[in-house]
């Protein structure tokens, strides 16, 4: 058994962002980029229509989405790159490692909180975070797996698990309620037995 992994993309020392680009395309990565639609995107798709490389992007439809699109589109892709929060990196992740290819997760930070991108050095800013998806070093990371589940970053057991168990049934509602983390912590601490 060898210890679980993915490769991830490293920050590119180059001073010069346009030189970056060209490196990319000179390595010729074809590129899938998976979206999540509830996400702060927006600023990143924008940024990548200056870029020229190829790529496609796909747009996750709900949960379990990306993991879906990773796993049966590895085969065809150098990188996948999640363009979301901690979910959706941790699907996309997941389906890369289900497919049993050898592929790069690009990730850009497009969530709420962004734990695994913050815990990995990888830049919020979208051109920075690029860089980094354009640079020529990979880097392996560590992932766990509990009950036939892969995470990267945390898990939790007990109280920790209950808060999630919250969040993730409100979820919906952040673009509405501003404060739905700090709605889970409540709600599972009154609950939790």
């Amino acid at each position: 058994n060898k210890p679980l992994s993915l490769k991830l993309a490293v920050l590119i020392r180059s001073k010069n962002f346009l030189s970056a680009c060209m490196q990319l395309v000179n390595m010729a990565y074809k590129t899938l980029i998976i979206v999540n639609p509830f996400s702060n995107f927006y600023q990143f798709l924008h940024f990548l229509k200056e870029l020229s490389f190829p790529h496609e992007v796909v747009y996750s439809k709900g949960p379990k989405h990306p993991y879906f699109l990773a796993k049966e589109n590895a085969k065809d892709y150098d990188m996948l790159v999640a363009v979301g929060g901690d979910g959706t990196v941790n699907e996309v992740g997941s389906g890369i490692l289900d497919s049993q290819e050898d592929k790069i997760l690009g990730i850009i930070p497009a969530g709420r909180e962004n734990n695994i991108a913050r815990s990995l050095g990888i830049p919020f800013n979208y051109e920075e975070a690029c860089r980094r998806l354009l640079g020529e070093k990979v880097t392996r990371i560590d992932v766990g797996k509990a009950n036939d589940k892969y995470f990267f970053g945390n898990a939790g057991v007990g109280f920790t698990a209950e808060i999630v168990k919250y969040y993730n049934r409100i979820r919906f509602l952040k673009r509405i309620v501003p404060n739905t983390v700090d709605f889970s912590i409540w709600a599972a601490f009154v609950s939790y037995r």
